[in-house]
């Protein structure tokens, strides 16, 4: 039996979380190791390139969290496409979460998202729009996934990144009902579903 372990800051989701989605989807056992930032100075020789997260599969390891993501869903199966050209879209809705992750740590609003003062900045849901149309736009084209014509894991990446979004900023998808139901329709499925509630209870999100 292969044994999994994944590494990451005590109680953060952020890059971590698909990793952990898809063993949720999957039913799948793993070890979750975390560290501090001191523990993680301490041993960034262990690592591929010093951070994390990182993957350790029979004591093997992986870093990147989309490359982690994209082992996950080949291992699991039935989430990487119908052939070739639906992995190479699925993989490019995926990595385009880091578009977005950059669209709002730009130095100009990188204090207000750290410093939880969003709220008060429209210029933070402003910078996530284009994005969002997006979204939208191809949610309503391709029937209520991103790519190809059957669930995949840039669906879960992408719907969980735009629900904690929403914790973040209530108001962020108030225009965006197709984004509204994708969200719903990945977090009611078996393993996501009582993943999701178990984190909202220990950290509300």
């Amino acid at each position: 039996m292969v044994t999994y372990k994944l590494y990451y800051f005590e109680k953060i989701g952020a890059r971590a979380e698909i990793a952990r989605l898809l063993f949720a989807y999957a039913n799948l056992p793993y070890e979750e190791i975390d560290l501090t930032m001191e523990e993680l100075k301490a041993r960034k020789d262990e690592f591929p390139f010093g951070q994390l997260p990182v993957l350790e599969v029979d004591g093997k390891k992986l870093a990147q969290s989309l490359s982690i993501a994209r082992y996950l869903a080949k291992t699991i199966g039935g989430l990487s496409g119908n052939n070739d050209f639906e992995s190479a879209q699925i993989d490019m809705w995926a990595d385009w979460i880091e578009d977005i992750y950059r669209a709002i740590t730009a130095p100009k609003l990188f204090r207000l998202v750290c410093f939880g003062e969003a709220e008060k900045h429209p210029e933070i849901v402003e910078a996530l729009k284009p994005f969002l149309d997006r979204t939208e736009k191809q949610l309503a084209k391709n029937y209520g996934h991103l790519a190809g014509n059957t669930f995949s894991w840039a669906d879960i990446a992408v719907a969980d990144l735009w629900a904690r979004l929403r914790n973040t900023y209530p108001c962020l998808l108030d225009s965006y009902h197709n984004i509204e139901k994708f969200i719903d329709t990945v977090y009611e499925l078996d393993g996501i579903k009582e993943y999701v509630q178990k984190r909202v209870l220990l950290h509300g999100q």
